[in-house]
Order: C-alpha cells, then sequence, then structure tokens
C-alpha cells in the first residue's frame, strides 16, 4: 500500500513502512548536511544519531554527540540546515548566549526566521 508523506517539506509517494523510510532518509540527509556545514568548525561531533523523538527537533550534549529527531525530514530543507547548524553550534557554545547566536548567524545569517519560540 502506497502513502503519501513529506520529505523536506515536498510530497512524496513511498511503499512499506514510513518510519523505517523516513528514519533512513534522515540519517542520509543530516550526515550530508552536516558534512557541508563542518569547514566552519574546528571540531566535529563524536557522535550523531537519529531517533523518534516528541519533544525536540536535536540536541548537543557537552560530549558532542548530535541527536535529531527523524520527523526532522519531513520539515522544509532550510528549517532541517537551521536544525543542523543550531545543534552544530552547541558543540561552542551550550547555552543560548550571545555569542552562540552570533554563532548561528555567522553560519545561517536568515536563522531567525526558523527560530522556534518557546
Amino acid at each position: 500500500m502506497s502513502q503519501e508523506i513529506m520529505v523536506l517539506g515536498k510530497k512524496v509517494v513511498i511503499e512499506g513502512d514510513p518510519e523505517a523510510y523516513l528514519m533512513r532518509l534522515c540519517k542520509t540527509h543530516v550526515h550530508e548536511r552536516i558534512t557541508v556545514f563542518l569547514p566552519h568548525f574546528k571540531m566535529k561531533p563524536k557522535k550523531i544519531t537519529i531517533l523518534k523523538s516528541h519533544n525536540k527537533w536535536g540536541s548537543c550534549n557537552a560530549s558532542r554527540e548530535l541527536t535529531f529527531n527523524f520527523m526532522l525530514i519531513t520539515q522544509p530543507s532550510e528549517f532541517v540546515d537551521y536544525v543542523i547548524v543550531h545543534e552544530l553550534c552547541h558543540m561552542v557554545h551550550l547555552n543560548h548566549d550571545r555569542s552562540f547566536w552570533r554563532l548561528v548567524g555567522s553560519i545561517f545569517p536568515d536563522y531567525r526566521k526558523y527560530q522556534i519560540k518557546d
């Protein structure tokens, strides 16, 4: 049975388990996009994990382990890039202070359009 789902903001039709499909696609896409943005950093993530989350798009811990919600792949590509840059910047600044936002803005100047308000 085929299903219509959103991938990077566009409708696609898939066969089979949508969760497994999105998980694989998200993993591939996130890794590709991290490679694009890594030249802006002097360090690399120690680990990148894609999982099912009910309350966050992504996170970064003090060990530079990045985690992304597999449903991120259903969002527009610019938002996905924003979340990836946001979490990569947490490798440098673990908080949301002015230095963090300056770093985000130096890599992703339009970040304010994609910020999620608490």
